[in-house]
Formats: structure tokens, sequence, C-alpha cells
């Protein structure tokens, strides 16, 4: 499947608590408030079109290249700082060389080429966390 179809797979609905034309945004989602980096929102034209305490539908992608399995049993996503964040959950879907992560909510990540991972493995990995704009379509 390729990216496109992979982030409309995970659109979620979550609330806009803030947005900077610094190509970012502020969501609560999961009882959690995260900072995401907007990749297909141009610094020159900003296409957010809601309001902050609206809901908006995006899709969560981790930018990295760092990913390892773990024994431990837990779906959290942990700041590092500004967009960067260390997820850890269970994969939930495979496809091709990505994967969908529950972290508490669906992530869309690289599984690295040395990574053999299935279905059901408990990984950890961290990166920058993208906010994809997508449509209710």
């Amino acid at each position: 499947m390729d990216f496109k179809k992979l982030l409309l797979k995970i659109k979620q609905k979550v609330l806009l608590t803030n947005y900077s034309k610094e190509q970012e945004a502020e969501f609560d989602i999961s009882k959690n408030k995260i900072v995401c980096f907007l990749p297909n929102v141009s610094v020159f034209d900003n296409t957010i079109k809601a309001k902050i305490g609206e809901l908006i539908w995006v899709s969560f992608f981790l930018l990295t290249t760092n990913m390892k399995k773990v024994n431990k049993y837990s779906n959290k996503i942990e700041k590092i700082n500004s967009f960067h964040y260390n997820i850890t959950g269970v994969i939930k879907e495979i496809d091709g060389g990505r994967a969908i992560i529950n972290c508490g909510f669906p992530v869309l990540v690289e599984v690295p080429a040395s990574l053999k991972v299935m279905v059901g493995d408990f990984v950890s990995t961290e990166g920058r966390l993208d906010a994809y704009l997508v449509n209710n379509k």
C-alpha cells in the first residue's frame, strides 16, 4: 500500500489546541498534548482551516530510522524535545517497510530493513512526529 493510503487508513479526529505559521500544531489526543510538525502545510499558505478548539482529521507519522524490539508490554508516548518523541507500542499492521504502531493512538513508522518484526511485537522508536492533515473522504 502506498504512503498516502496508509495515512488515510489511520486518520483520526483530534482536537486542535494550538498552531503557528511555522508548520507546527498542538493536539489533544488520548489524554496527551502533543506538538507535531506539519509537513503538508506550507509556511506561505497556511492550509489549516480549523480554529483552535475544533476537531480536525489528521494522521500521525514518526520519522525515524531507529527502532528496537522491547519486552515492555505498554503503549505510550514520551516527549523528548520540540517535535521529537519516543513511542512504545504494539505493531498492529505491517505493509512493506512500514508499520502501524499503537502507542495509545495509531502512528505510522518506517521499519529499518535490518529489524525483523511482525504483527504483535512490541517496539520502541524515537523521532520527529509529523501530523498530516487529511480530508474526511
